[in-house]
């Protein structure tokens, strides 16, 4: 069934397999590449995510730092809006572990969001607590400043001096934080009862012993009120340990997700730029092997058409011109050469007859003494072949005309007229009879002339 093939079909057979495999790997190729693009806006939309995570937990530290409401807003925003940003992320996915990281993360903006705002409640109460002491400081002050103007001086003194006192040690805890402070402040505040106590023994006047008891209040309100804010700092540090758990946790789900998307992003650059490559091999050895196939075909082709010229191009310059080429001995693309060459043959054949019966006529002619018969080259399509009639014609003409030239003037001479010497131009043994012929005639005037003057002489 190859072999009777035809070229065109085989090559068009061979291309379109090469071609169907190609369009396969730039299918998987494509296919591949766009589960990268994918993973690409996925990992994209999830590091959006940790973004938003980061500029959540900036807000934050921004409001612990300064304490202003505008913070609380920011952040309360931004959850907000990384909420809509993981619901949107979480409908993209199909994968059940992705599914369920966001699901994850979506707790834990919720425990972030709880332990943000109970934060910030505490802040707000731990705000008007610290509010309260300083009123009451301040209270402690008024009345010290009061005792020492109605004579107690440096009695009321040392009222104000413990009130301070209390104060410095408070704002230490409040900056760091210590258990060591709310003892110093609590002995600082004992003090301060003992000596207002003492100096309100020592007034006489009622209303200056309502100064004393109005220093003994404040300062039992200012440590009620301190042990307060001290409760609410620790509940605070709570939330805020619940708050940055789940901040960290949050930031930990995104990592992940950017690494798990980047490790399959990879994986899938991997196996397409595999699949591409090893389906590149495959057509690139298909198709060298449909072209060694068609290169092979062809050269075979032309080699069995080669070699059947070559026997009938032997046949024939040994005489055997009836010999032809095998036209079925090559493939059906090259029938038509085997097949011209015999129709070659056969257009050649008949006038090469033609020819060598044509000269048989005129070797016949000249046998027979015809010097004026001439073949007819019109009797020829092949202009070679007229050429050849047309060359034996003028070669005859070239024998004959200097022949019959030298035959008029012998029979001239024999018969007693002397013609005019031979002026035409002729070659080789022509020439020689021409010149012969000339010397002849010479001859013949000289005798001519010697006897015309022996008869005048007699």
């Amino acid at each position: 069934m190859l072999k009777n093939m035809k070229l065109g079909t085989m090559a068009i057979g061979g291309f379109a397999i090469v071609l169907i495999l190609t369009a396969i790997v730039a299918y998987i190729g494509y296919s591949g590449l766009s589960g990268v693009a994918d993973r690409a806006y996925k990992k994209d939309n999830i590091n959006r995510m940790v973004q938003l995570i980061v500029e959540v937990r900036r807000q934050e530290k921004n409001f612990i730092i300064r304490g202003d409401k505008k913070y609380v807003e920011r952040v309360k925003n931004h959850v907000a809006e990384l909420k809509n940003q993981v619901k949107e992320t979480r409908a993209k996915f199909k994968n059940l572990v992705n599914k369920q990281r966001m699901d994850e993360m979506v707790a834990v903006l919720g425990k972030y969001e709880t332990a943000f705002a109970n934060f910030v409640a505490l802040k707000d109460e731990q705000q008007a607590t610290d509010g309260k002491m300083a009123e009451a400081a301040k209270e402690m002050i008024g009345a010290g400043n009061a005792m020492r103007r109605s004579g107690q001086s440096n009695q009321a003194s040392s009222v104000i001096t413990y009130t301070l006192d209390t104060i410095r040690q408070q704002k230490n805890y409040m900056i760091r934080g210590d258990n060591k402070y709310v003892n110093l402040v609590h002995k600082s505040v004992e003090r301060l009862v003992k000596q207002a106590k003492h100096v309100k023994s020592r007034f006489e006047q009622a209303e200056n012993k309502a100064l004393g008891d109005k220093v003994i209040a404040a300062a039992q309100s200012y440590k009620t009120n301190f042990d307060k804010f001290v409760a609410l700092d620790k509940k605070g540090r709570e939330a805020e340990a619940e708050m940055i758990a789940a901040g960290n946790g949050a930031v930990k789900l995104g990592d992940d997700g950017l690494a798990y998307q980047k490790a399959n992003m990879e994986a899938q650059i991997s196996t397409a730029n595999k699949t591409l490559f090893g389906g590149a091999i495959v057509a690139i050895l298909l198709g060298l092997g449909f072209a060694f196939w068609i290169a092979k075909a062809i050269s075979g082709g032309i080699g069995k058409v080669g070699r059947n010229v070559k026997e009938v191009a032997e046949d024939a310059a040994n005489g055997k011109l009836d010999s032809r080429a095998d036209v079925e001995a090559v493939g059906v693309d090259f029938k038509s050469i085997p097949a011209g060459l015999n129709g070659v043959l056969d257009a050649i054949n008949e006038p090469i007859d033609g020819l060598v019966a044509e000269a048989g006529m005129l070797a016949q002619a000249a046998a027979e003494g015809k010097l004026d018969t001439r073949g007819d080259p019109e009797k020829f399509k092949f202009i070679g072949f007229k050429k050849i009639v047309e060359g034996v014609n003028d070669t005859l003409d070239a024998v004959i005309a200097p022949l019959n030239v030298a035959a008029e003037y012998i029979d001239r001479i024999s018969k007693g007229d002397i013609p005019e010497k031979i002026t035409d131009e002729y070659k080789g043994d022509f020439n020689e009879i021409k010149n012969n012929l000339n010397v002849c005639i010479d001859a013949l005037n000289g005798l001519v002339a010697e006897a015309g003057m022996l008869r005048e002489a007699t």
